[in-house]
C-alpha cells in the first residue's frame, strides 16, 4: 500500500528502427538494401520478336533473354499503334488509298467511254488490287498522253463569210426609169404620151 504514494514514472513513446516492426518504415528494395531500380525487372513497351514468340518479358533492345541465348534482339516498331511511326506508315496509307478512289472516280467522270468500259470489265472479271491498281495507273497515262494532243489541234469556229453584193448580169443594161417602173405607181393621164397607137 505504500507504492500508492510514489509518483509515477512518465511514459514515452516506443521509437522503432526503420523496418524492425510492424508500422515501421521498409527500406528500398524490399530490406534487402536493393535500389527498387535494380530490384524490379524493367519491361519495354513493345517486346522483341524473340520474347513475342516465347511469350518472356523483354527488358529492351538488346533484351537479356536474347544476349543470355545469344538470339539476334529485333524489335519491329510498327507493331505497337501508339508509336509515331506506326501512326505515319497509317496516315501515309490512307494518302494513297484517297488518291486511288481519286483516280477512279476521274475514270467514271471523262467521257470516254472505252477507258470507262475497258476499267468495269477488269473489275469484274476478279482482277486483284493489284492488277486494277495498274489498270488505273495504265488508263490515267493513256489520257495525259491524249491531252497534249488536244491542245495542239483545238477546234476553232469559223466565223462567219460576208455575203458578196448582188451585181446586175452583165449583159443587161442599166435600169430605165420608165419601163421598170411599177405599173401600179404610173399616173393614168401619162399613158397617152406612151401609148404606141394614138387615138385620134
Amino acid at each position: 500500500m505504500g507504492d500508492l504514494g510514489r509518483p509515477f514514472r512518465p511514459i514515452a513513446p516506443r521509437t522503432m528502427p526503420p523496418g524492425g516492426g510492424p508500422g515501421g518504415d521498409k527500406p528500398p528494395g524490399g530490406g534487402n538494401g536493393v535500389p527498387p531500380e535494380e530490384g524490379k525487372m524493367k519491361r519495354a513497351s513493345t517486346a522483341c520478336k524473340e520474347c513475342q514468340k516465347r511469350r518472356t518479358r523483354c527488358s529492351g533492345m538488346p533484351c537479356t533473354e536474347c544476349v543470355a541465348h545469344g538470339r539476334e534482339c529485333v524489335t519491329d516498331e510498327l507493331s505497337d499503334r501508339r508509336r509515331k511511326a506506326a501512326a505515319k506508315k497509317t496516315q501515309e496509307e490512307l494518302a494513297d488509298l484517297r488518291g486511288f478512289v481519286e483516280q477512279v472516280l476521274d475514270i467514271f467522270r471523262s467521257n470516254d467511254e472505252t477507258h470507262l468500259q475497258h476499267f468495269i470489265n477488269t473489275v469484274r472479271a476478279g482482277a486483284s488490287t493489284e492488277q486494277i491498281r495498274a489498270t488505273v495507273e495504265q488508263l490515267r497515262g493513256q489520257r495525259q498522253s491524249q491531252q497534249p494532243q488536244q491542245q495542239q489541234h483545238p477546234q476553232q469556229s469559223q466565223p462567219p463569210q460576208p455575203q458578196a453584193p448582188i451585181l446586175p448580169h452583165p449583159h443587161q443594161g442599166p435600169p430605165n426609169p420608165v419601163t421598170d417602173m411599177d405599173p401600179n405607181m404610173m399616173n393614168p393621164n401619162m399613158g397617152n404620151y406612151y401609148s404606141p397607137h394614138p387615138q385620134h
